[in-house]
């Protein structure tokens, strides 16, 4: 019997090929909607809001969401090139979360691009966000400085190894976590049930 379990085991196909398809196309899903935040943010007033311009506000978070679904791709190109394969939610969270892993690795490899197409892109969206820090109304001088200061720092050091790899880590943490979670949701749904 363990030897039955060990040779199906053994020849369930490479999931590869699914996390490369789908965390290319939501890498550069995700990148697209970021970058177009961001340069929707550069060309609007200053809002003087905690949270900045509302069009990055929204284009961050369904970057996210959609940088999350990717999961769901990969479980379903894998389960219909191979069909009828039981897929556990164990195998789904692990696929979800190389699947995020190889979506950071795009974005990261993009927003490196990107930097050598419009080199002034990154200035320039930190010049934005000074400016909305200091349009901000009630806040003491000394903190919006603060402010001011901390994100001119992360934004000088945003180019170094360290911010890359800071950057890299980021995205791998926040795409990990939605995409170990839409990877057991799509073992549910697109996985052969066992027994």
């Amino acid at each position: 019997m363990e030897e039955s379990q060990q040779q199906t085991v053994n020849e369930q196909p490479s999931y590869w090929t699914s996390v490369g398809i789908a965390a290319l196309i939501f890498g550069i899903l995700y990148f697209a909607i970021s970058l177009i935040g961001g340069y929707a943010m550069i060309n609007s007033e200053p809002s003087g809001s905690m949270f900045g311009n509302m069009n990055q506000t929204v284009s961050s978070s369904i970057a996210c969401l959609v940088g999350i679904c990717g999961a769901i791709l990969a479980i379903w190109h894998y389960s219909k090139t191979y069909g009828g394969l039981s897929i556990t939610l164990g195998k789904g969270a692990l696929i979800g979360l190389y699947v995020a892993i190889a979506t950071a690795i795009v974005v990261t490899v993009l927003n490196q691009f990107w930097n050598v197409i419009d080199p002034t892109y990154t200035e320039r969206l930190m010049d934005s966000m000074i400016a909305n820090f200091e349009a901000m109304e009630g806040v003491p001088e000394g903190q919006k400085q603060q402010m001011v200061d901390s994100i001119a720092s992360e934004f000088k050091n945003s180019n170094t190894l360290w911010g890359i790899t800071k950057g890299f880590l980021m995205n791998t943490v926040i795409l990990g976590i939605g995409n170990l979670i839409t990877g057991m949701i799509g073992a549910k749904i697109f996985g052969k049930d066992e027994g």
